[in-house]
């Protein structure tokens, strides 16, 4: 199958400084949360400095969105300080979307966060995270986890703060809007926070990493790669082969599973993109007619239907290519887990 000439909207955006900041950045010394009788953080130590990507790591529930609460005054602390360096502005990228106001649609939402913007520039801004035309005028409540997203990382770019924090940033993205994304942090020239599961994320971005453990934070000087080696050091490797045995069964049903959803994904866009084919192939036929060159009403018709068609096989043949590149990337992951598939 050959593409037509032709590209679809892609997102693509970059995250500037309003100003710089002093060299020290942030510093939380001896952070304790309970609720109750759950003690949630234990005396937890964090240092940020400029420049810095920082990712935070631990399990489910062991306290990282509280303590990014904490760091944002937006949750009282049982125990510690908090210091922000001067001149550091803190942007928060919230994965539960609630900053967003569910009343206001997008060009709204926008407007309300920076309402010095004029219309232009926020219609500009928006179109960067593919929001053209009606569709700025979408509610809010309407909009998909992956349109929420990028509302919300379009707030955050316009922001031009110094100092990001992310709670799970890559949650509700496709892969192009993932890749956007770290594109974007990749070249900010500020520091970041991060919360993240993802790890080809954090492998790509982070160049420290705290975990978050029952007696207070473990720190490691190094990506995704350097914190596995370090940290399997320190853990006794019979807990590792416990715990990897008892997650191996259900992640590699999951994988398999996402694999059969992509695969008929496939098979239905190769099914459009035939259909389509034969019906641009037909239209092509008919404009080629001495009798429909000659009616200017039935050749604008024609013309009009053939754009659209060659629109939508655009978009299915991109799509096509995304599905398989996501079945490409679990295939992979398949092969280095050993390829062994659960009996389904």
């Amino acid at each position: 199958m050959v593409k037509p000439d032709k590209t679809l909207d892609t997102l693509s955006f970059r995250f500037n400084l309003a100003e710089e900041c002093a060299k020290d950045v942030l510093t939380a010394e001896n952070i304790s949360k309970s609720y109750g009788a759950n003690k949630i953080l234990n005396n937890v130590n964090i240092e940020i400095k400029k420049g810095e990507k920082v990712f935070l790591l631990g399990e489910n529930g062991c306290g990282k969105t509280t303590l990014f609460n904490i760091l944002l005054d937006r949750l009282p602390k049982d125990s510690g300080k908090v210091v922000t360096g001067p001149r550091v502005k803190v942007a928060y990228y919230d994965q539960t979307q609630e900053n967003l106001n569910p009343n206001n649609n997008i060009f709204e939402e926008i407007s309300d966060f920076l309402p010095f913007l004029s219309n232009t520039d926020i219609r500009s801004a928006l179109a960067v995270f593919l929001f053209k035309n009606e569709d700025v005028f979408k509610e809010i409540s309407t909009l998909s986890g992956g349109e929420r997203a990028r509302v919300a990382l379009c707030k955050l770019m316009l922001s031009k703060a110094n100092f990001l924090l992310l709670d799970e940033p890559t949650n509700h993205l496709d892969i192009p809007s993932k890749e956007a994304l770290e594109n974007a942090l990749s070249g900010y020239n500020g520091t970041l926070f991060v919360i993240s599961h993802d790890r080809y994320f954090i492998n790509k971005i982070a160049d420290k990493i705290y975990e978050l453990t029952p007696d207070g934070e473990k720190r490691f000087d190094g990506n995704y790669d350097y914190y596995l080696a370090k940290r399997d050091n320190v853990i006794p490797q019979e807990a590792v082969a416990k715990k990897e045995k008892n997650n191996d069964f259900k992640m590699q049903k999951e994988l398999e599973s996402n694999k059969r959803k992509l695969r008929t994904k496939i098979s239905r866009c190769e099914e459009e993109i035939a259909t389509l084919e034969t019906e641009i192939e037909e239209i092509n036929i008919k404009l080629s007619a001495p009798e429909v060159s000659s009616d200017y009403t039935l050749l604008t018709e024609l013309t009009t239907t053939l754009n659209e068609k060659e629109e939508a096989l655009l978009t299915a043949m991109e799509n096509w290519e995304n599905f398989n590149e996501e079945l490409s990337q679990l295939d992979n992951a398949d092969t280095e887990n050993g390829g062994a598939s659960p009996a389904l």
